[in-house]
This record gives structure tokens, C-alpha cells and sequence, in this order.
């Protein structure tokens, strides 16, 4: 059995209305009022009526809270769930999508995303998403189409560890994908609808304070990388100024530096950022640092060929630079072959 879950905060009656319509198709459905107030009693009343269970709160916590008190419902008071889909309060996600995610959680899927067509967002959408999307895939070497999707479904199994992702507001949607893309959890992007009422003007997403607490809180799950990445070109400078990297091999040098930022970086990782979880996707983050470094030392290469001997630490700088849009496009290239090949056994599920 799979349970669908809603976090809503301050809806319309467009909610009764699916609620109904997932309910006819036989899910149990578990709405949370994240502390909308008295004003919206009659909404979640007519919700309740529709056949869902609503759970409420008296203040409005933020999304990434009353997610984790639903999974803690689930994991309490369903022992027969098999899987969640969690989906937005306001209509956006239609219920024959909601079937086929379901379709994927049946056939042994433990993390399925439903990624909306990035052409078809409103402008300001397909710009925040289309950022997030390139500063994801740099900090967890896993591309995805659409990260700010609210239709996601997971196995029972994946509860507990959602449950351990830092976050309590939209940041902490972004923050499972980074620990699932690191932890190794296989992600199956499905595509999915893309419906938006009135431009999207209903929404509660903070343009600003949201934007910055989405990427403060990715900085602070990879403050680790940052400061390894630092302390690397700090090394490099005290080389440079010292001489000590004189009559050594320069790609050797950097070479050595990077294995030493990349090895401390996932130690740091493993032992405080994840806690015990597992980091399953180390192996794919090292191959895309490693060609970041192909790119550093093959322009160092060039530019000394060319008589532009530099110090290392410019040459480190230059090359991480250019690094950084090609590790973007290779991790885009082989994410959209994978996409592709799973678009091969997708299910169309019947109305």
C-alpha cells in the first residue's frame, strides 16, 4: 500500500478536490495543516470529508518539519505502507502522475522524482530552478532536471534516514536529494506534468529569503568540500612563496594536493556531515573531481607549452575555474543517458 502525503499550508478548495480524486483511486491520504489557522478550518474540514486524514498543527513550522511528521505518522501509525508519494496541497501534481510514481515504487524503485518540463515553468520558476540545478550538480556530482519538485516518492526503508536530513522550511527538499545523490540512493527522475494555476502566484516559496536559506543550508552539507578546497590553495600559496615546490614535477605536485583536499574532504563527510549514513557516492564524486583535475593540468600543460609558467596555485585557481562548467556538462551527459535509458520501461498508468 502506498500512503500519499500533503503538506499544506494556508490552501484552496483545490485541495478537497484532489484529494477526492487519489482517494477514487483507492490511496490512503494523509494531509498535514501546517498551522494555516482558523480562516482555513472549512478547507481541511471539506479535505476530511473527501476521505483524508488530517493532521493539525498550531504554527506554521515550515515544509521540511511537517514532511518529517508525516513520515513519523507513516512509520507509527501505518505499518502496512509500503511506500509514500508526497505531493503539493495546490493541484500542481496530477493524480495520474501520482499513479505512475506509484507504478515505480511497485516495481522495486526506492527513490522516484517527478521532474517537470523545464521549457514549460514560469520565468521566475525556470530561473531559480535552472541555478539550483547547476550548483547541485557541482556540489553533489549528480545532475537532475527539476530538484524543486515537490512530487517524490520513497520507499518505507528510505523513512528513517529522511528523517536524519538537516532542514525544516523548502531548504530541507533540496537537502535530501544532496544526501541521497551522496549516500547512493538510485534516483528515478519521471517526468511529469507541468501545471501551475495563475502563474504560480499562490505560492508561499520566498523568492529571496527562501533562495538564500535553500543555498546556505547546501553550503553547510558541503562546508567540508569548501574548506578542503581552501586549505588546498592555501597549501599551494605557502609552496609558491616558499620554493618548496621547486625541482619537483608540477603536475605531481598538484596531483598530491588534490588527493589530499578530495581524501580529507570525504573523511569529513563520512564521519560528521553524514553521521553514520552511508556515502555510497563517493566513487562517482571522485571520478568528476578527478576530471576536474585532467582539465587543471591539461591547461597548465598548455600554458606552459606556450611559455606561461605560472605559479601553482594560479595554475590551480585557472584550471578549477574552467574546471567547473565541464564537470556540469559531463554530469548533465551521462545523467541524461540514464534518464533515457529508464524513459524505455515507463509506465503510462490508465486514467
Amino acid at each position: 500500500m502506498t500512503a500519499i502525503l500533503i503538506p499544506a499550508y494556508e490552501p484552496d478548495m483545490i485541495l478537497a478536490g484532489y484529494v477526492r480524486e487519489l482517494t477514487a483511486s483507492g490511496y490512503p491520504v494523509v494531509v498535514a495543516d501546517d498551522g494555516s489557522g482558523p480562516d482555513y478550518a472549512p478547507v481541511f474540514a471539506a479535505a476530511a470529508e473527501a476521505g483524508a486524514k488530517v493532521l493539525t498543527f498550531s504554527r506554521n513550522r515550515g515544509k521540511g518539519a511537517v514532511l518529517k511528521d508525516l513520515y513519523r505518522h507513516v512509520l507509527a501509525e501505518m505499518p502496512d505502507c509500503s511506500a509514500v508519494i508526497t505531493a503539493d496541497s495546490d493541484g500542481q501534481h496530477a493524480a495520474e502522475d501520482v499513479r505512475r510514481a506509484d507504478e515505480l515504487l511497485r516495481r522495486g524503485e526506492s527513490f522516484v522524482l517527478g521532474v517537470r518540463e523545464f521549457r514549460r515553468m514560469p520565468f521566475r520558476s525556470k530561473m531559480g530552478n535552472g541555478l539550483s540545478r547547476f550548483v547541485f550538480a557541482l556540489s553533489a556530482s549528480y545532475w537532475l532536471s527539476d530538484n524543486q519538485t515537490g512530487l517524490r516518492g520513497f520507499a518505507r526503508e528510505q523513512l528513517p534516514a529522511m528523517l536524519r536530513v538537516p532542514g525544516e522550511r523548502y531548504d530541507y527538499e533540496l537537502s535530501v536529494l544532496w544526501y541521497a545523490a551522496l549516500g547512493g540512493v538510485p534516483i528515478r527522475q519521471l517526468t511529469i506534468q507541468t501545471i501551475y494555476h495563475d502563474n504560480n502566484a499562490k505560492t508561499h516559496f520566498r523568492t529571496v529569503q527562501d533562495t538564500l536559506l535553500l543555498y546556505r543550508n547546501l553550503a553547510r552539507c558541503n562546508r567540508f568540500g569548501v574548506i578542503c578546497r581552501g586549505a588546498a590553495l592555501i597549501a599551494l600559496v605557502v609552496l609558491d612563496a616558499a620554493g618548496l615546490a621547486a625541482g619537483l614535477p608540477w603536475a605531481a605536485v598538484l596531483t598530491a594536493v588534490w588527493a589530499a583536499e578530495k581524501l580529507a574532504g570525504l573523511a569529513l563527510k563520512k564521519t560528521v556531515t553524514f553521521r553514520g549514513l552511508p556515502l555510497k557516492g563517493a566513487l562517482r564524486e571522485i571520478l568528476y573531481s578527478a576530471l576536474g583535475l585532467a582539465v587543471t593540468l591539461g591547461l597548465a600543460a598548455g600554458m606552459r607549452a606556450l611559455g606561461a609558467e605560472l605559479p601553482l596555485s594560479l595554475h590551480w585557481l585557472i584550471g578549477r575555474a574552467v574546471a567547473l562548467p565541464v564537470r556540469y556538462f559531463a554530469c548533465e551527459a551521462f545523467s541524461k543517458m540514464a534518464v533515457s535509458r529508464a524513459m524505455s520501461s515507463e509506465i503510462s498508468v490508465p486514467k
